[in-house]
């Protein structure tokens, strides 16, 4: 019957473009979970943590490398507003005060803060970008180490100065007592000459014996900086 041959035809089109679709679904699903499996492993081969927030600040998602000094567990961040999860920090304020700076451009921001993590205080520099509508990422780099390397190298550098400096004083006051010490030699010379040629009761025997013992005390003095 023709109705009847119609309809079959009808419904084994219908099947066909079912399984189809099917098909093809089951594919787009294969290549969908390859394609997370592969971002996953990208992911974790990242050093630096990385988070996921919406436009109230609630973390939805978040990437932790192992041995981050931020935080021990990943249940402790998703789902935390940011505010939770620093304490003590400028994280909260730097990051919602660039909220509508990255919504509205294509341009990553930078900054820096300090946070308290596993093990003390340390040093993260952040950028941050808006994904989509509502959605923000910020990447997370530990510069703790680094930034300590050249807080002491800093050190190392004034101390460095500082010895240069003293040093050259040194050799500046040692010249100046070569030179004071040569003029007290003439001063002491002098004045045994002097002395040579008076008695005790001359007028100005006991002058010139003060200043004999004056450049005497002087001379102890300028040969401990030489």
């Amino acid at each position: 019957e023709p109705a009847y041959l119609v309809e079959l035809c009808f419904r084994a089109r219908r099947e066909r473009s079912l399984l189809r679709a099917q098909d093809l679904l089951e594919e787009r699903t294969i290549l969908l979970k390859e394609s997370e499996q592969k971002i996953r492993a990208i992911l974790n081969a990242m050093p630096d943590t990385m988070i996921l927030f919406d436009s109230d600040c609630v973390v939805t998602e978040c990437h932790i490398p192992a041995g981050s000094p931020l935080f021990a567990v990943k249940k402790t961040i998703k789902g935390s507003l940011i505010d939770k999860i620093f304490p003590e920090s400028s994280f909260p304020e730097l990051a919602k005060s660039r909220m509508p700076i990255v919504a509205n451009s294509n341009i990553a921001t930078s900054f820096s803060f300090e946070a308290q993590g596993k093990s003390g205080r340390i040093y993260i520099e952040a950028k941050m970008a808006a994904c989509s509508a509502g959605t923000y990422l910020v990447i997370m780099q530990d510069v703790t180490e680094p930034r300590k390397a050249a807080e002491e190298s800093e050190k190392l550098q004034a101390q460095l100065i500082h010895a240069q400096k003293m040093e050259s004083v040194g050799r500046l006051a040692g010249g100046v007592a070569h030179d004071f010490n040569n003029m007290l030699s003439v001063i002491l010379g002098r004045s045994d000459m002097a002395l040579d040629t008076m008695k005790n009761t001359d007028p100005y025997y006991a002058d010139f014996t003060e200043i004999k013992t004056a450049a005497e005390k002087s001379a102890k003095l300028t040969k401990q900086l030489l």
